[in-house]
């Protein structure tokens, strides 16, 4: 089946830039929204030969998005936003759409059966990031200019909420980053520099935030003054401490992050400090990755100032192991479906490569060095697990494929300076 095509169509709403002073509130949002296809409108089956849920997206040179069959390694679909993509695309629960936003304030959602646009909103001007809600119902975007959360329907993109980012007493506080916390049916907001945490409900049976002096939460007898009114309100979660570079628990009851002096371990319902980490160097928390081994769930911590990888037990929070590494590591990466982790090195007096570490063992099994003339790498795992991309970061024109399990090459693509995500 052939490539489908999407070319770019600039229109009145792509050219929209907002208002002159930067102040981007609801009218400035509405205003740059466009439903180009509704829901009604979009094929009852995909155009395309391949599993909605397989494809894989790779952002290429001059903007353009390719989308790869996860099952044949076949190119499905090319288009051209009418923004730059950038940060990690997001799928909708059922695999049918994918939304991509841009650092300028730009969010797009696609149809994965047609490849066309359905609808696009401008939320500001310096976005930091996107999360799209479990049940695929809500995008939250948080800005760092303006200081606002926006809280879009995801059927539409249509402004559902605007959230001032500001301390309780107005001060300035700015996004950091923003996440989805499936197993509590909230986002999940980091800010910057700031000793607060904050969580938006989008349970349809959340309570009201309350004050600081609740008399009872008795059920029919909660005898306090409420704050904010759910969805969205925000319940601020003051630490000790400011915290950066934000992991997870599975059930995202316990957020791992860096503090002053290195990591610690926060409990988000009781808001306090369950111990700190005693890892030495510089852990990178926000590329950590964790799995299930027979006694409990471990995480994989890269250090970014020592050449090596910290196997943390996440029950009791002691280094288990330390890996040694042929350098620092750019990335890890895997999958729930994946016996190994892939460790990316960044570049050095040694050469670019990828260690595969075994899970169980936690120790290298594999180095791979694809050869790629001294660039830093990137690489992903393919949705379903079964493949892991590899290309240069910068300048590349191909992209390695290979098989997960078997750890070998199995195909190379064409490309111009594929991006991974």
């Amino acid at each position: 089946m052939p490539i489908v095509l999407v070319a770019a169509v600039v229109t009145a709403f792509a050219l929209f830039a907002g208002p002159a002073s930067g102040e981007w509130r609801a009218n400035e949002i509405a205003a740059s929204h466009a439903l180009e296809i509704p829901r009604t409108a979009l094929p009852a089956e995909p155009r395309h030969a391949a599993d909605p849920r397989r494809l894989i997206t790779i952002f290429e040179a001059g903007g353009w998005v390719s989308i790869l069959d996860g099952d044949s390694l076949q190119m499905r679909g090319r288009f051209q936003p009418t923004f730059l993509p950038e940060g990690a695309p997001q799928y909708s629960p059922d695999g049918r759409f994918l939304f991509l936003h841009s650092g300028d304030g730009w969010i797009g959602k696609y149809d994965l059966f047609s490849f066309k646009l359905v609808a696009q909103t401008r939320v500001g001007e310096k976005l930091r990031g996107i999360a799209l809600s479990s049940d695929g119902k809500w995008l939250l975007a948080g800005n760092a200019r303006p200081n606002t959360l926006a809280v879009l329907r995801a059927r539409d993109l249509g402004l559902f909420k605007l959230i001032d980012v500001a301390r309780a007493d107005g001060g300035v506080l700015r996004v950091d980053a923003v996440h989805d916390a499936g197993p509590r049916q909230s986002f999940i907001v980091g800010l910057k520099d700031s000793h607060e945490v904050w969580e938006l409900s989008y349970d349809p049976e959340a309570a009201p935030v309350y004050g600081n002096f609740v008399h009872s939460y008795r059920a029919g007898q909660v005898e306090g003054v409420i704050v904010e009114e759910q969805p969205f309100a925000r319940r601020r979660l003051t630490m000790a401490e400011p915290l950066a570079g934000f992991f997870f628990d599975p059930a995202y009851a316990e957020v791992i992050a860096q503090v002053p002096g290195g990591g610690a371990v926060y409990n988000l319902d009781a808001r306090r400090r369950v111990t700190r980490l005693d890892l030495g160097g510089a852990p990178r928390f926000h590329g950590a990755v964790s799995w299930s081994m027979k006694d409990g769930q471990v995480m994989a911590v890269p250090d970014a100032a020592m050449a090596a990888i910290d196997i943390v037990d996440m029950d009791s929070w002691e280094t288990l192991r330390r890996i040694k590494t042929a350098g620092p590591i750019e990335s890890i990466i895997s999958h729930p479906g994946s016996p190994f982790i892939w460790a990316v090195v960044m570049p050095g007096s040694h050469a670019p490569g990828i260690h595969v570490i075994d899970k169980q063992s936690m120790t290298i099994v594999r180095s791979i060095a694809p050869a790629t003339d001294g660039a830093k790498l990137q690489a992903a795992f393919s949705r379903d697990g079964r493949h892991v991309l590899v290309a240069p970061l910068a300048k590349g024109e191909v992209l390695k494929i290979y098989d997960a399990p078997a750890l070998r090459e199995v195909k190379r693509l064409p490309m111009a300076a594929p991006r991974l995500r």
